[in-house]
């Protein structure tokens, strides 16, 4: 095999296995409060509310991992979360 092809494929094994590393990092980084923040201060952007309207709880069978509540008595919005941290449509359920 030519030196050449050598050093490139081994070149791309390596930044491979450094996008997985530093992927991998960032999941393991993924907390329950960083998820629940990021998705108050979407609601605080989109409606003007405040954090403290927000709450969230453990999603039951739902295709979710945290199911965050925030909004007033007058007008609540839910967010269902997955472990990857993305907003995801509930499956059939008792929080669906």
């Amino acid at each position: 095999m030519p030196r050449q092809v050598l050093l490139t494929v081994s070149g791309l094994v390596m930044m491979a296995a450094a996008g997985g590393l530093y992927l991998g990092r960032q999941q393991a980084a993924l907390s329950e409060t960083k998820v629940i923040n990021a998705i108050a201060d979407r609601y605080v952007a989109e409606t003007g509310g405040v954090h403290s309207d927000c709450v969230a709880r453990p999603a039951e069978d739902v295709g979710a991992w945290l199911v965050i509540s925030c909004g007033t008595a007058s007008s609540i919005s839910q967010y269902w979360v997955d472990r990857t941290g993305r907003l995801v449509t509930p499956t059939a359920g008792p929080d669906a």
